[in-house]
């Protein structure tokens, strides 16, 4: 809304691509980022919910996903975090939560395409989507980091249980079934292409059940959190095992019988036999993936 000196003063502290030059992440710096990010994701909508042929969909899916990285890739340096060490940053709580954000944003793209690939593209089994095996893996390892340091963004507590329902239960879910895929079925062509490490997964699972367990009943997402909590341990007691305080008549309460991210019925809610015979039918390659996010 500037005009003569005052907007040539602005423009002259940009970079040539409009980014300001002082390493600053603003809220204008993240809805400028989203605005760009909501142009991908409609596209991705397009080819989701369009009537396009399967040769169709994987050419326009090939060049949204060149789209998406190139997006994140023109990001200057410091808008790019390394989650590895996002600490080194020496950003404040808000300036890191936008960077996860952002981070999460991206990833979330490349999600959002191969669960259109999984539901468009029909493959014969065994042809396991190692690329969605890869990007859920991220993001959990994203969403885990800041289930690790939760303290340090209590005063952003909506923020903070957004990503959990958004980005950490749909990404947990899919981990959690193709780990106990992989137990069951040690060589099958996932395991071979894509070993989740049971140990490191087991761990990491625990602890996002753990936190969506501090969830408050009264706040906005509790009942996704709970869901998903219900859910993940439903998987993690397969992946274990029984305990010796669990009877034998066992019995699933309804809450556990629904996807954790729509809340649509899985299976009957009778026995564990329901469970177990729905496991064994699941078209692990592609089924999967569109019944549990």
């Amino acid at each position: 809304m500037s005009e003569g000196s005052e907007l040539q003063t602005a423009i002259a502290e940009l970079d040539e691509d409009g980014w300001n030059q002082e390493g600053l992440v603003q809220r204008s710096t993240f809805a400028r980022i989203s605005a760009t990010n909501a142009l991908i994701t409609e596209e991705i909508l397009e080819i989701s919910l369009g009537h396009l042929s399967q040769d169709d969909v994987i050419r326009r899916a090939a060049e949204i996903e060149v789209q998406a990285l190139k997006s994140w890739d023109d990001l200057p340096e410091f808008l790019r975090i390394d989650i590895t060490d996002p600490w080194s940053s020496q950003r404040s709580p808000i300036e890191l939560l936008f960077l996860i954000f952002i981070r999460l944003a991206s990833l979330d793209h490349h999600f959002l395409l191969q669960r259109t690939l999984s539901k468009k593209i029909h493959v014969e089994s065994p042809h396991p989507n190692i690329k969605l095996l890869s990007v859920c893996s991220e993001i959990f390892s994203v969403v885990i980091l800041m289930v690790d340091h939760k303290d340090y963004f209590r005063d952003f507590q909506i923020d903070f249980i957004q990503i959990l329902c958004m980005h950490g239960i749909p990404a947990a879910a899919i981990l959690a079934v193709e780990l106990l895929h992989q137990e069951r079925n040690p060589t099958s062509a996932s395991a071979q292409a894509y070993p989740l490490h049971r140990s490191d997964t087991i761990q990491s699972l625990s602890v996002f059940v753990s936190c969506l367990g501090t969830i408050r009943s009264d706040a906005n997402g509790y009942q996704s959190c709970d869901r998903g909590k219900t859910f993940l341990k439903k998987i993690l007691d397969l992946v274990l095992g029984a305990g010796p305080a669990a009877p034998k008549n066992y019995r699933l309460d309804s809450g556990s019988t629904a996807d954790p991210t729509l809340g649509a019925a899985l299976f009957e809610p009778e026995d564990d036999t329901g469970f177990m015979r729905w496991l064994d039918d699941v078209q692990w390659d592609q089924e999967t993936w569109i019944s549990f996010t």
